[in-house]
């Protein structure tokens, strides 16, 4: 069965990332004072694993985060369970301890009033239903879930990136941190010197501003999602932590799942298009005709860090390029080359799709494949790029942006005696270093002295993610939140560009020249796009104690925050020199075979 993260955090964010950051409700951050050093009490006692197998993945998981903050953090192994006055990581087998019978771990804050810096904090994991792994390649791997809360107890909320540690849903692999999740605590306790992608979301022909858009940056060197941002009531966002030497494209997506995250954004709208349709996911571009369908590559780099796009459009549909759609059904000739007076640029990024429709419940093409003609043959390149080896390098993606849609290419060349057919769908699914399938595909095609010879034809057949696999197997590919997304279109986004190879690896020598950067205040989509604001809400009057045995369970085992002014230590109940707010930060774990529960 699956099972899912479902945090539930009720706060005023005054800005808004991907990542979340905890604040009062006047919108100050929670954090750790940067004076202060984070000491960590762990009692290893558990059925499941070796006192050694916990100290160990323990440290670890704290590890990921310690590197990343300015404060000191010290784990101690104190084998005493809960005390008061301190931080500590335990397991609990008492049902009673905790709210709901799923939750697997809980992690919960006393916050100073004045200064808003945390004062004390406690992670308590329930091994009474849950089996800890000490696999690393198991989803159950205790540093999965050690990571995660690790990271809310030093601030951190809920991410929407896939694959980062702090996403809503339990994975594989989440016991590292992810680029998003970088992003998100460097912000928090330090400075970063890489690079920022910022904009202002909007739609409608009055330019009004969307408040609660997800955008990524999707990495060209990488093929991944590398950060993200949710635009906030005025529609800006930025985008922190971005290595540089690279090329990001933004794709901008509604918010989902507003029940993993904080109530702030609860009033999230998507239905901007006709007939109050939501709008869909899509890639940022140009607002010149040639431009449709060919997603904008923005280069970050020393000398180019902070790049603000400008106004970034919200779209109805998908946008593919015009000379593409017209050849469906025969071959494309994509273009690959173009140069100015003093260089050549190889590379090309665009959108493609396949027209589907239900008939007796299931998904049928009306296209049988679409075909490239990858044609280098008119240009010189051992010329203008000589003592390199090199290679044309294509990538096809689906699944970072939820497509249900897994494409098996075919390679043709005139030296081939039978095309090159990838994937082979008979075989394994191809997995991560986290053990996560990856359904992506990645080609590098040589290029040879004589330029005659660099031509080939690649075609790309559809499949069904749901007709090819069964549910465990597509909730591994996209995770079950992906149902969430309700992304029912078939479409895929690819690029080319020209590599090097040096030994084993493929080094990037040109890309597209992708032009000057231009908005979209002039092509806004979505007509029918209204204001909408941040939800402020007010704090919740709970109480909450800390568990010194097991027959005293807590009161409320949801990760609340405590409030203490500065005069006074925390007392029994909030009336006790306590201002109580309760911010519910939790590991879930709900086992539903479909969907995440709410």
């Amino acid at each position: 069965m699956n099972r899912l993260l479902i945090t539930l955090i009720f706060f005023f964010s005054a800005t808004a990332h991907s990542y979340v950051i905890n604040r009062t409700e006047s919108g100050e951050i929670i954090k750790w004072s940067s004076s202060k050093n984070i000491n960590l009490f762990l009692s290893t006692s558990t059925p499941d694993l070796s006192s050694i197998d916990v100290n160990s993945i323990v440290t670890s998981s704290v590890a990921e985060w310690s590197s990343r903050v300015s404060n000191q953090v010290n784990l101690v192994t104190s084998n005493d369970g809960a005390v008061s006055g301190r931080n500590d990581i335990y397991f609990q087998s008492d049902d009673e301890f905790f709210s709901d019978s799923s939750i697997v771990a809980v992690t919960q804050y006393i916050v100073n009033s004045n200064t808003t810096y945390i004062h004390e904090a406690d992670i308590i994991l329930n091994d009474s239903i849950y089996t800890f792994s000490s696999n690393n390649l198991d989803t159950e791997y205790l540093g999965n879930v050690l990571t995660h809360e690790m990271g809310h107890l030093l601030g951190m909320g809920h991410s929407q990136v896939i694959d980062s540690s702090m996403y809503y849903e339990l994975r594989k692999g989440q016991a590292t941190l992810h680029g998003d999740d970088d992003s998100g605590i460097r912000y928090l306790y330090g400075s970063s010197t890489l690079g920022t992608i910022s904009g202002t979301v909007a739609g409608g022909k009055d330019a009004l501003s969307v408040f609660g858009a997800h955008v990524t940056a999707f990495s060209l060197q990488t093929g991944e999602i590398v950060s993200a941002a949710v635009s906030d009531s005025n529609g800006d966002f930025t985008i922190s932590n971005l290595p540089l030497n690279d090329t990001y494209f933004l794709y901008t997506e509604p918010l989902n799942n507003l029940g993993s995250l904080p109530n702030y954004y609860s009033v999230a709208k998507k239905d901007y298009c006709d007939s109050n349709q939501d709008y869909k996911g899509s890639f940022f571009q140009r607002c010149f005709g040639s431009d449709r369908g060919n997603p904008y590559g923005i280069k970050v780099n020393s000398s180019n860090k902070n790049i603000n796009v400008g106004t970034v459009s919200i779209r109805c549909g998908l946008d593919v390029p015009g000379d593409y759609n017209r050849a469906k059904g025969s071959s494309y000739d994509i273009s690959l080359v173009s140069s100015d007076i003093n260089n050549y640029y190889v590379g090309s990024s665009s959108v493609g799709y396949f027209n589907s429709r239900i008939d007796a419940g299931t998904v049928k093409f009306d296209d049988v494949e679409d075909e490239y003609n990858l044609d280098l043959s008119l240009y010189d390149l051992y010329t203008y790029f000589p003592g390199k080896s090199l290679y044309l390098q294509v990538q096809v993606h689906t699944q970072p942006f939820f497509s249900p849609l897994r494409i098996v290419t075919t390679l043709d060349h005139d030296d081939f005696m039978t095309p090159s057919v990838y994937p082979n769908l008979g075989a394994p699914i191809d997995v991560d270093e986290n053990g996560n399938y990856n359904v992506d595909v990645k080609l590098n095609l040589p290029l040879y002295a004589d330029r005659t010879k660099n031509q080939y034809s690649l075609k790309i057949a559809p499949h069904n993610i749901d007709q090819l696999y069964g549910t465990s197997v597509v909730a591994n590919i996209f995770s079950t939140g992906r149902y969430n997304y309700n992304e029912s279109r078939h479409f895929y986004f690819i690029t080319t560009r020209l590599v090097e190879k040096v030994g084993t690896n493929y080094l990037p020598v040109s890309e597209k020249n992708y032009g000057e950067l231009t908005d979209n205040s002039s092509c806004l989509d979505a007509s029918s796009t209204y204001q909408v604001t941040g939800n402020v809400v007010g704090s919740s009057a709970e109480t909450l104690r800390k568990s010194v045995k097991k027959e005293d369970s807590l009161g409320l085992a949801c990760g609340s925050v405590l409030y203490v002014d500065n005069s006074s230590p925390p007392g029994n109940g909030p009336f006790a020199s306590l201002t109580l707010v309760a911010i519910f930060m939790l590991l879930s774990i709900k086992f539903n075979s479909s969907k995440i529960v709410e």
